[in-house]
């Protein structure tokens, strides 16, 4: 799962960078009680956003080669390939981006390390708490409230869900313990997601 995860993660960044429609991603991980979810959930939660932090920091740089090879060493080699193959086809056989476009392209990776997010949630508010990394519940994240849901949300509850703490500009969204949640819910936060 955490390879697919990487894959996926890899191609959403390249599909950012060339300002491309992001890919989706839907897995579902099935186990038994004490088979180690949560445990995979969190391991491939920190990894992403090890590579989130990496992006930050990237220095500016003023020739594809060498952007190429930064990415390579933060692990996004799927990502430097791609980005190659792109020029490739965009300069017909020269090996070199004008430096304008590099600029650019670094500027868009490192604004999607500032920004993307990685939501985590899950039913209950124990399940949130052992998931960690700022997990909340679903009533929580998704506004959904816990006696009467509101279809449409307005003011400082519509800011807050779109805002960078709430569901705003998050890549990934976790839910753990997703056995609990009824199809009504699971229906309330779909419609909260494209809010």
């Amino acid at each position: 799962m955490i390879k697919i995860c990487k894959t996926w993660f890899h191609g959403i960044l390249t599909d950012y960078a060339l300002r491309r429609k992001l890919r989706k991603l839907q897995i579902k991980e099935f186990g038994i009680a004490g088979s180690g979810k949560t445990r995979l959930i969190r391991t491939m939660v920190v990894s992403l956003r090890i590579t989130l932090q990496s992006l930050r920091s990237l220095e500016e740089l003023a020739d594809m080669e060498r952007l190429c090879e930064v990415l390579q060493n933060i692990g996004l080699d799927g990502v430097a390939s791609e980005l190659l193959s792109e020029n490739k086809q965009r300069m017909a056989g020269k090996n070199q981006l004008d430096g304008e476009r590099v600029v650019c392209l670094w500027k868009r990776l490192v604004h999607f390390g500032q920004t993307a997010k990685i939501r985590l949630t899950a039913y209950t508010g124990v399940a949130s708490s052992l998931l960690g990394f700022g997990a909340r519940t679903v009533c929580s994240m998704f506004k959904t409230g816990t006696t009467k849901f509101k279809e449409d949300i307005d003011g400082p509850l519509a800011i807050q869900l779109q805002s960078s703490d709430g569901l705003g500009f998050a890549i990934l969204l976790v839910a753990d313990e997703i056995s609990f949640i009824r199809t009504s819910l699971l229906g309330k936060m779909a419609l909260r997601g494209q809010q």
